[in-house]
Formats: C-alpha cells, sequence, structure tokens
C-alpha cells in the first residue's frame, strides 16, 4: 500500500499565484504529485478554502472567478490519483495522534 500526500492549502495557493515568490517551486510540486501515481487527497475543506481565495481580491493580485476556481479543483479530482478523503469519526483523535507524534511544528 502506498502513502497518500494530502496537499495543503498554502501549496495550492503558491502553485496559482504568479506573484507570489514560491509560485514556481510549488506548480513544479503540485504537477509532480498530480501526474505521478501516487495516491493524493486534496481535503474539501481545502479545496473550499483554495476556491475562497483565489476568488477573494485581498489576497489575490489577479483573483480568479469562481466558476473558474470550481473548474480548477475539479480538473484535479477528476485525475486517476486525486480524491477527496472524507473524516472520519475518530477524525479528531487520529489527528492528534499524529501531531503528537511528529513532536513540535517548525515556525518559519
Amino acid at each position: 500500500m502506498t502513502a497518500m500526500r494530502i496537499c495543503d492549502l498554502n501549496l495550492l495557493l503558491y502553485a496559482t499565484n504568479e506573484a507570489s515568490a514560491q509560485h514556481e517551486r510549488a506548480r513544479d510540486v503540485l504537477h509532480a504529485l498530480m501526474v505521478g501515481n501516487r495516491p493524493v487527497g486534496l481535503p474539501w475543506m481545502v479545496t473550499l478554502g483554495y476556491v475562497r481565495l483565489t476568488t477573494n481580491p485581498r489576497v489575490m493580485v489577479d483573483p480568479l472567478a469562481p466558476a473558474d476556481a470550481v473548474a480548477i479543483v475539479r480538473g484535479w479530482l477528476g485525475r486517476h490519483n486525486v480524491v477527496a478523503p472524507e473524516p472520519i469519526a475518530r477524525h479528531l483523535d487520529l489527528m492528534a495522534e499524529l501531531l503528537a507524534a511528529a513532536g513540535p511544528v517548525p515556525t518559519w
């Protein structure tokens, strides 16, 4: 069984926002994930955040139209290796266990 890679909202934003200093690297990482065979997860909270932020003129210099942002998400979710994982009843407990095992989160 291959581990699933879960995309972070920041990766999606940087990959879309050409004005971002991280744009090229994020675009390349996202492209590699999307064309690969390894499973990729796009949680609904991440895709909702993506649509909300990429359509906001306070976040994006050139905001997307809502239909365009949704079309991008549809394209990602239409790939053979991309799924939208659903939370389960133990979601919070599992998240707490993973965070405890990971140790302190670095600040940048």
